[in-house]
Formats: C-alpha cells, sequence, structure tokens
C-alpha cells in the first residue's frame, strides 16, 4: 500500500511540476497520495523517500524545460527538493500532538513558508516550486493570487490534501466539519470569489454609450 501511494504521487507529481504536460488536477492530487506514505512510514524512511520523489520532480522539470540539467542545475533541484519535503517532515512530526484544527494547517502553512522560501532563494525565480502555475485555467481560483499572492493557491492545495488524509483517517462528521470547514472546504464545494466583472446591465449599457446603472449623470 505504501510503495503504490508514493509511486502513484510521484508520478502525478511529474505532471505538476509548471511544465508543458501539466494536468491541473494533478496539483490537487499528489499531495493527498505523499502526504498519505508519509503519515504512514517512519519518519527518516518517509522524508528520505518524499526527497527522492521531489528531485525526480525537479529533474522531469530541468529536461523538460530550455534549461537543461547539467551538475549546477542538478545542486540546485536537490536542493529545492529538500525545501519540498520539509512540509512532510513537519505534518509527520507535529499533526498527532496538536489539535485536529491546529493540525489541519500544518502542512499548507509548512508549504506555503517553503514556496516563499523557494521564490526569494532560487536561481530558478517563480519557474519551479510555485503550484499556482499549474491552476493557470482557473481564473476563479486565481483571483485569490490579488490578496495572498501565489502562496494562497499552494496553501489551499495542500490544505485540501490535509482534509482529505484527516478523513481518510478517521471517517467522521466532525473531523469533516473541522478539516472541510476551512478554506479548502469552502473551494471543494464550489463556492467562488465575488465576481469583480461588471454585471450584464453594466455591458448592456456600456454597448449603447450610456451611464451604469446607479452611476451619476
Amino acid at each position: 500500500m505504501r510503495i503504490l501511494l508514493l509511486l502513484l504521487g510521484t508520478g502525478t507529481m511529474l505532471f505538476a511540476v509548471g511544465g508543458r504536460w501539466d494536468i491541473p488536477a494533478a496539483a490537487w492530487i499528489f499531495p493527498v497520495l505523499l502526504l498519505r506514505f508519509t503519515r504512514l512510514s517512519g519518519v527518516g524512511t518517509g522524508a528520505l523517500w518524499i526527497l527522492l520523489a521531489h528531485v525526480a520532480a525537479a529533474v522531469f522539470w530541468l529536461q523538460d524545460s530550455a534549461i537543461g540539467l547539467n551538475p549546477v542545475t542538478a545542486v540546485g533541484a536537490a536542493a529545492l527538493a529538500a525545501v519540498q519535503t520539509l512540509p512532510f517532515l513537519a505534518d509527520r512530526l507535529l499533526v498527532g500532538r496538536l489539535r485536529p484544527a491546529v493540525a489541519a494547517c500544518v502542512f499548507p502553512a509548512a508549504v506555503a513558508g517553503g514556496e516563499f522560501l523557494i521564490t526569494v532563494l532560487s536561481p530558478f525565480g517563480t519557474a519551479y516550486g510555485s503550484p499556482a502555475v499549474t491552476q493557470y485555467g482557473d481564473l476563479p481560483l486565481l483571483q485569490i493570487i490579488s490578496v495572498t499572492g501565489s502562496y494562497g493557491i499552494g496553501f489551499l492545495i495542500a490544505y485540501f490534501a490535509s482534509t482529505v488524509n484527516r478523513i481518510w483517517e478517521r471517517p467522521s462528521w466532525r473531523g469533516g466539519l473541522v478539516y472541510g470547514g476551512g478554506p479548502a472546504g469552502r473551494r471543494a464545494r464550489g463556492r467562488r470569489p465575488a465576481r469583480l466583472q461588471p454585471g450584464p446591465e453594466h455591458d448592456r449599457a456600456d454597448r449603447r454609450g450610456e451611464p451604469w446603472p446607479g452611476r451619476d449623470r
């Protein structure tokens, strides 16, 4: 079971690295699988395999991009993989010791923090390590960037993974309310941010060259 989770999670992650072959849903799926793998594994063993999985994803991205793989970029990929492993390690060490409402935020907070660290220190800039680039087609979701930056999307994706794992471990309505009541729960239920574009009556007024309803004439 653990090996299957690792293989499926790693394989899915290859389609969520910000490359030509990205599939938006893959960015939501692979953290669920890899987080489940680490929670079923020993601390050291789980962290090592997650590190190797992220190294594989980084190398795949380098080969797919115009940067290419060489000794310098290989070292950079390994360093980025180490940073991306830290959220899984933090979750494995802390979740079992915290209250559910707090434990739900350990993984997403660490993911957002790791993403910020990567964008600041990485020689690749924001080209790698930001889940937001995989969600290019979801315009309602991308609106959150105006408030939180790209880190908000990484937080939501990681919160979703944490929520699914909590319910996976302990199926109950109470656990679902505690975790699903957060931002990922609202996203999964299909709530959208407030509409930013003018409504139909404004569109009609614009086409006729008239002021928008409610605007002083």
